[in-house]
């Protein structure tokens, strides 16, 4: 990892592959909460991905505008990626507790949605 850092001429502490690989597992997980969810109220499994993909698609192209677009800049905290930066995660190292916190209520939200939804249909 070091040599791919100097390849780059990038910065970043072996603390912060570890805050990476944290964080962008939850980051998964919380957009894995939203299928289940998405899955449960849908029966069509292309819906649930094409919904899934232009809710992760839509939270990056905000996120992306919204460090752009001068009247945006105060939105960017709407964003699921507001709760990922891995290019900070990986200089610092520094994990924010607040965002994993978040990201696991995503989590928490979609599966016990799904489980609700699950058990009053017929089946």
């Amino acid at each position: 990892m070091l040599g791919f850092g100097k390849a780059f001429d990038v910065a970043f502490k072996p603390d912060g592959v570890l805050a990476f690989v944290v964080t962008a597992t939850l980051f998964m997980w919380a957009f894995y909460g939203l299928a289940i969810l998405i899955s449960s109220l849908l029966r069509s499994k292309m819906s649930v991905m094409l919904i899934t993909a232009g809710v992760l698609l839509g939270s990056y192209i905000f996120s992306s505008l919204s460090r752009i677009v001068e009247k945006l800049q105060g939105y960017d905290k709407y964003s699921l990626f507001y709760l990922y930066n891995p290019e900070e995660l990986l200089r610092s190292g520094n994990i924010q507790l607040t965002h994993l916190v978040m990201l696991l209520i995503i989590l928490g939200i979609g599966l016990a949605g799904a489980v609700t939804i699950f058990n009053k249909k017929d089946v």
